[in-house]
């Protein structure tokens, strides 16, 4: 892959275009004179609308790292070719991952999860992200020292009914217990920190499936962003995943933490859900991948 223009289609909210930047820095390691350009056209309102979905812009973290396409015709244009290419284009998607290096431009439009996103080749990428992050996080950065355990509990989007037939059902009781646990086994009682996108109805959770010994173990974050929860939530050394690339991303970035810190301490680690779709085979696939980062644990 030489000298070729990639326009990358980017989807989904922060997390899925981190993996999706991750997976085409992966490539872009081995290639020479790549010309990166961004298609945010998947990241509009418009798009939100259309399909029916919250609006998830652009990650503030990802906007400088590629020229990003500002007409909107010439979005559409790009969107369009990508479904029938012209002669000299070329589409990678998730079920074509394999960049070809006889198309002078290649159009990439999928989600991309796969564990290449996480690995060495993508290191650049997340390097340069977490050195975005320090630069707008107003305190100390470093990694929490061991003991201090995390767990993502995502709602929002996942109570739509569609989501619910997609994604595993893992109740707040299950994900509780392995945190306490967890944290048992660090010899720890820090309190444990919970990240949610809906707070209000994750209190209405615990309170129907918790008792209240379990609930004052516990403290919600009161972060104002995406961006916010993020940052914290990638200082822990100890995250209980939620079926979200969210919790994956933020794991990967303390990874990079653990560069620049003390390493006598326990290494990073996020503990992946118990499932994450309902379909038998989807799942299989997504937790077979996530198992080779290595700053997973399937347990």
């Amino acid at each position: 892959m030489t000298h070729q223009t990639i326009i990358l289609q980017v989807q989904g909210g922060m997390g899925n275009q981190m993996i999706q930047y991750g997976f085409l820095q992966a490539h872009l390691t081995e290639a020479k004179g790549c010309e990166v350009i961004i298609n945010p056209i998947m990241t509009s309102k418009l798009w939100a609308r259309v399909r029916g979905v919250s609006h998830r812009p652009l990650s503030m973290l990802l906007q400088s790292h590629y020229p990003i396409i500002k007409s909107k015709k010439k979005q559409i244009y790009d969107w369009l070719q990508s479904k029938q290419p012209p002669k000299g284009h070329a589409i990678v998607n998730d079920q074509n991952q394999d960049i070809p290096d006889d198309a002078d431009v290649i159009h990439c439009s999928g989600y991309f999860q796969r564990h290449q996103a996480f690995g060495t080749a993508s290191n650049q990428l997340w390097r340069t992200i977490m050195e975005s992050m320090k630069k707008a996080e107003p305190k100390d950065n470093d990694l929490y020292t061991t003991g201090k355990v995390a767990l993502h509990h995502r709602l929002g989007d996942y109570l739509w009914k569609e989501n619910q037939r997609l994604f595993a059902r893992i109740s707040l009781k299950e994900r509780v217990e392995v945190a306490l646990n967890w944290r048992e086994s660090l010899g720890s009682n820090i309190p444990i920190t919970i990240f949610t996108d809906s707070p209000n109805i994750l209190k209405e959770h615990m309170s129907e499936e918790l008792s209240e010994d379990e609930i004052n173990e516990f403290i919600i974050t009161t972060n104002t962003s995406a961006l916010e929860d993020f940052m914290e939530l990638s200082r822990h050394r100890h995250v209980v995943a939620g079926c979200s690339t969210f919790s994956l991303c933020a794991g990967r970035i303390a990874w990079e933490r653990l560069k620049d810190t003390d390493q006598t301490h326990h290494q990073p680690t996020l503990k992946l859900p118990i499932r994450w779709y309902q379909d038998e085979i989807m799942d299989e696939q997504m937790m077979s991948q996530m198992r080779k980062c290595k700053f997973t644990n399937p347990s």
